[in-house]
């Protein structure tokens, strides 16, 4: 067994007393003598004998060591620790440190929700879209069927619906739409602004300018069968969010020509 295979496998041994030769494990085999010891130093118990200057002997052979020169010290046997054995502490987590990282996770998540919500202009932009996406769709029902659908706004409701007012009345039951609530009669399709999903504040529909001649608190776009609308100026949907000094108004402008719609500017001015 040579020296790096024993060493890896015993560790490292005690020296031997002549100029520092390492005992048995250089190279030696069982049977093998020291240097200067004339009897034979065989393996004790498996193991490596020991040099022991301290009692002048060598376990395992009864002859005198001979005297260790005043420059050389001896060097102890270092043992390898026997597995299974360690006092080692595991890597786990206590219940406390456990309690401690929950407590700051959520003072954390408490922290950062509020700041997490929407800002109003976005909120009012968002419920915009909405808006233009279901005059698109009623827009786009006029052209593929060749009738008029007329979407109603009831401000005081806030609320619109989308109906057909066609001469066919065929038309009248609308398609599914997965975004129509169950509940709503077939033929009409009804957005409440109150139930949009939304995380901040509510957005209410303000006002529609022109209003119909009965009744200043509601409003209508009627789309065509060339997809423009029935009427010969633009219409006008204001919407508003917040309260007092922080509300804020954004409209959303239908073409009468074209009957294609878009967002207007941020205002503080009540419509």
């Amino acid at each position: 067994m040579g020296r790096a295979e024993t060493a890896s496998a015993f560790g490292r041994l005690p020296v031997c007393p002549e100029d520092m030769v390492v005992c048995p494990e250089k190279n030696r085999r069982l049977g093998d003598s020291f240097r200067g010891c004339q009897d034979l130093h065989p393996w004790q118990d498996g193991r490596f004998p020991v040099c022991a200057w301290q009692d002048g002997l060598h376990e395992g052979h009864e002859g005198a060591v001979p005297a260790r020169p005043a420059s050389v010290r001896c060097r102890p046997a270092i043992r390898q620790p026997r597995k299974g054995l360690g006092t080692v502490r595991g890597t786990g987590f206590t219940l406390l440190e456990l309690m401690i990282v929950l407590v700051l996770v959520g003072l954390l998540i408490s922290m950062v929700l509020p700041s997490a919500s929407p800002a109003l202009p976005d909120q009012l932009r968002a419920v915009g879209q909405i808006i233009s996406t279901d005059l698109a769709y009623a827009r786009s029902l006029a052209i593929a069927h060749g009738s008029t659908y007329r979407v109603r706004f009831e401000v005081s409701q806030n609320r619109y619906i989308l109906e057909h007012t066609g001469a066919d009345s065929t038309l009248n039951l609308l398609p599914d739409s997965p975004w129509r609530n169950p509940l709503d009669p077939p033929d009409q399709h009804i957005v409440r602004l109150d139930e949009l999903p939304q995380v901040g504040r509510g957005v209410r529909l303000a006002a529609v300018r022109p209003p119909i001649p009965d009744d200043e608190t509601i409003g209508e776009v009627e789309f065509g069968p060339f997809g423009g609308t029935t009427d010969s100026t633009a219409v006008v949907i204001w919407i508003s969010a917040g309260q007092g000094q922080t509300q804020r108004f954004l409209s959303v402008i239908v073409d009468p020509i074209t009957g294609l719609t878009s967002l207007g500017t941020l205002s503080a001015q009540t419509p």
